[in-house]
């Protein structure tokens, strides 16, 4: 008997942030003064869970964490939002780590995969769906891993959903698999290797056509931060204006992103549908600190948006 609501299942990094605050980031070599550090829940793939939890869909985690303090700290998390993690492995390797500078022209971040790389590719090979379920991975882990689970979603009939960030040329030849890929506009600089005026939609659709090689049925959506949202769709470009909000720390908003646009395809809405709620919720998320701990519940978005 099928379930009567579909899941977003998040294959992907969970992780610690160890965030510092600064007037402004360094230059190579340089030393500057922090304000304060301050520790929260990560990883991609646990802030992208936690997004699509708050939008209201039933969440599943897979991924590991190490036998450490970390991971113990990180699967409290994850039961506070009542994600099911039951395809989170505990393996013999540290915790993911994340080194994150924020200042108020923007934010460094150096990662640390560790457990995210320990995945175990043929567990996730034999991940269950069903049709409608969305599958979600980003670029903390392996290329297997993500190959695999999207194989096995595609196979099986759940949405996938690529999110290939930190942006690296392995992530190329998994992009066929993804229905729905979400860039920055610097990752989507990256894989068209060329730059393109990101407030241009042309130059986005010719950046996609002539580099990306998209098939026609995928959808490539584009986040430009305070300035919005460019979603390309075969040959029509959707544009989502920016929010004005008042940012106190931009980490973890482009996860905000992603998983409440899952929690939105997972209710039955088309992607480019979700980018308007998508966008909110992002823009929400940078007027408090920290990555997950920032993001807002659904009602609070709604609301948000009726304004």
């Amino acid at each position: 008997m099928g379930r009567d609501l579909s899941r977003v299942v998040v294959v992907g990094s969970i992780g610690v942030d160890l965030v510092t605050y600064a007037a402004r980031l360094p230059v190579r070599g340089e030393t500057v003064i922090g304000d304060s550090c301050e520790r929260f829940p990560g990883g991609k793939g646990a802030n992208q869970a936690v997004a699509a939890a708050l939008a209201g869909a039933t969440t599943v985690i897979v991924g590991a964490v190490g036998d450490d303090a970390d991971g113990e700290f990180m699967r409290s998390v994850l039961a506070k939002y009542g994600i099911d993690q039951a395809g989170v492995e505990t393996v013999p390797v540290a915790t993911h780590l994340a080194l994150i500078t924020v200042a108020g022209d923007g934010n460094q971040i150096v990662v640390v995969p560790g457990a995210d790389r320990a995945i175990d590719a043929g567990r996730v090979a034999a991940l269950r769906f069903e049709k409608g379920d969305v599958c979600v991975a980003q670029g903390e882990t392996t290329a297997e891993v993500v190959r695999n689970c999207f194989s096995a979603a595609r196979a099986q009939g759940a949405v996938t959903l690529f999110n290939p960030a930190p942006a690296a040329d392995d992530a190329r030849p998994l992009m066929p698999l993804a229905e729905v890929i979400v860039v920055n506009e610097v990752e989507c600089a990256f894989f068209a290797r060329m730059p393109f005026d990101p407030g241009n939609a042309e130059g986005l659709l010719n950046a996609a056509k002539r580099t990306l090689a998209l098939r026609p049925e995928q959808t490539l959506i584009m986040t430009l931060g305070a300035r919005g949202v460019l979603a390309l769709l075969g040959n029509r470009v959707v544009e989502c204006d920016g929010r004005t909000v008042e940012a106190v720390d931009s980490t973890g908003a482009g996860d905000c992103f992603v998983g409440t646009l899952a929690a939105a395809v997972a209710r039955g809405s088309t992607a480019a549908d979700g980018i308007g709620e998508a966008n909110a919720a992002a823009a929400l998320s940078v007027g408090k600190k920290g990555a997950l701990a920032s993001f807002p519940d659904r009602r609070r978005v709604l609301e948000f948006l009726s304004r």
